[in-house]
């Protein structure tokens, strides 16, 4: 193995995982190639999806095979570059408390306890326990 090769190999990392959505799993690929991350899913989302941003956010209850070390290191090799930066807070403003649904993950949600409009949906729902509701797909967390 000549020098050339082992710095091909040491410049270009690849981290794989599979997250389990409501319907079914989705592969998400970040690649390093000479420190320039690229970001592949299986969902075919032309921005960085919501898979990707669950990853980077250091969430792991929908990571099928726990792969949590390697979470880890990807974070902290993501944090070392600006674009990095900004996608792990980008990550963290999408997953910080609830500002999203666990479902359908949109950002239209409202507090049951706190809002008229959420009760008046929720009138014929049974909401034991449930703190949150989704406008788009109506269901309640």
């Amino acid at each position: 193995m000549n020098s050339e090769t082992r710095m091909n190999e040491s410049s270009r990392r690849e981290y794989n995982f599979i997250i389990g959505g409501e319907r079914k799993k989705y592969q998400t690929k970040f690649n390093f190639i000479d420190n320039q991350l690229e970001i592949e899913c299986s969902c075919d989302h032309r921005d960085t999806c919501w898979h990707a941003l669950y990853i980077l956010a250091g969430k792991t209850s929908r990571i099928v095979g726990g792969d949590m070390h390697l979470q880890g290191e990807l974070i902290q090799r993501i944090a070392n570059n600006s674009k990095g930066k900004q996608l792990i807070q980008q990550a963290n403003r999408k997953f910080a408390g609830e500002t999203h649904c666990r479902r359908c993950h949109s950002s239209r949600i409202v507090k049951l306890n706190k809002s008229l409009y959420a009760r008046l949906c929720t009138l014929f729902k049974e909401t034991d326990n449930h703190k949150y509701f989704c406008k788009d797909c109506k269901w309640t967390w």
